[in-house]
């Protein structure tokens, strides 16, 4: 599915292609903010949702009572190589 390449979206992007580890919105958004690109918190979440949805990025959603939290990474095959098989149940 295509997705419109918007300024933000291409902020969250490169910024998770800059990460070697799966990291949440709020780690994002706060990285992005000391980086001096201004954009809000739900702005990250929507451009995250709407990356997941054509497939630009991977997602580990980590449940704890009361919350579930996702963790985003710039897709790669690799990762869900090294990512995946540790996520099935024994």
């Amino acid at each position: 599915m295509p997705w419109r390449r918007t300024r933000q979206r291409k902020a969250v992007l490169s910024a998770l292609h800059d990460c070697a580890y799966f990291t949440s919105a709020r780690e994002l958004h706060e990285a992005l903010e000391a980086d001096g690109i201004p954009i809000g918190l739900t702005t990250v979440y929507r451009a995250l949702h709407a990356l997941d949805r054509c497939g630009q990025v991977d997602v580990v959603r980590e449940k704890s009572p009361g919350s579930a939290v996702g963790r985003y990474a710039a897709y790669s095959a690799a990762a869900q190589r090294t990512v995946l098989p540790s996520l099935r149940s024994p």
